[in-house]
């Protein structure tokens, strides 16, 4: 496969997520979105489970397919998880993450405490993949974490997919998904691309996930640029990306986005890029 026919897989298979919140405010935005695409579902802490599960039933009901996020820390007890699972037993898919609270309210500290009462339930789990590391874990965690929840969903027949946080640095990208290829030989993995945005947002967006790399990356742009507010496209460095993709690797290699600025625009670039 060339590098310009792998560029426009890699857009046209890609996944999005927008919060329940916005679809609630805007359910037009998805009259946009191919039949199929993915749609990830944000689950803020504070918010009820409920919102995220009446966002995956519009999703669900326009054609597209509705992945929505559980994160363990905001889950209270084996309880609570069962209702949360009750009301997106319609999903096929999941995402399973920590989440981003800094203390969990009840027994489950990480993804992989979910696991066991997650496996099978859905046709396919994902989890969260760091190229930069989780703030605050140092990478030897990080490579542990990713290590065991593959491999349970391995030993229970369960598919599973990593999803990977947003950056800008494609050498970050890359050299992380070399070493966890090692570990974890034809795992399937997602590259999570922020969509276009102005460098200011991407910049604020940087901070607040505490991606260092991409932070000191989006930093030297702006001293070559003269408008922070300019919008910045992801295609160099979803090109950049089809360049270096071993071939063995190419099938099990896709993206999701991350609309920083905007849903609307994110969906209009995914689809002219991928013309």
């Amino acid at each position: 496969m060339s590098n310009t026919d792998l560029f426009r897989q890699l857009l046209r298979g890609a996944s999005i997520e927008i919060t329940p919140s916005l679809l609630r405010k805007k359910p037009e935005l998805l009259n946009n979105i191919p039949a199929g695409t993915e749609v990830f579902i944000t689950h803020l802490p504070d918010t009820s489970y409920s919102e995220t599960a009446d966002a995956a039933k519009l999703i669900n009901g326009s054609g597209a397919v509705a992945v929505p996020h559980l994160a363990a820390r905001s889950v209270a007890d084996d309880r609570a998880l069962e209702a949360s699972l009750e009301l997106i037993a319609d999903c096929s898919r999941v995402l399973l993450l920590g989440g981003s609270r800094d203390k969990p309210i009840g027994a489950f500290h990480e993804a992989y405490d979910l696991m066991p009462r997650v496996v099978n339930k859905f046709d396919h789990v994902y989890v969260a993949g760091h190229p930069e590391n989780a703030p605050n874990m140092p990478v030897e965690l990080c490579d542990d974490a990713l290590l065991r929840k593959v491999e349970y969903a391995g030993t229970h027949n369960q598919a599973i997919t990593i999803v990977t946080q947003f950056g800008f640095d494609h050498a970050a990208y890359l050299s992380w998904d070399e070493r966890v290829s090692r570990l974890l030989p034809g795992v399937s993995i997602r590259y999570g691309v922020a969509g276009p945005a102005s460098l200011k947002q991407l910049i604020h967006y940087a901070t607040l996930c505490g991606i260092g790399n991409s932070l000191r990356f989006l930093t030297r742009q702006a001293t070559k640029l003269t408008g922070l507010l300019t919008s910045q496209s992801p295609s160099p460095l979803v090109q950049s990306l089809a360049d270096h993709i071993p071939a063995d690797a190419q099938e099990n290699r896709s993206l999701h986005i991350f609309p920083l600025g905007g849903f609307a625009k994110s969906i209009e670039w995914k689809q002219q890029a991928s013309d």
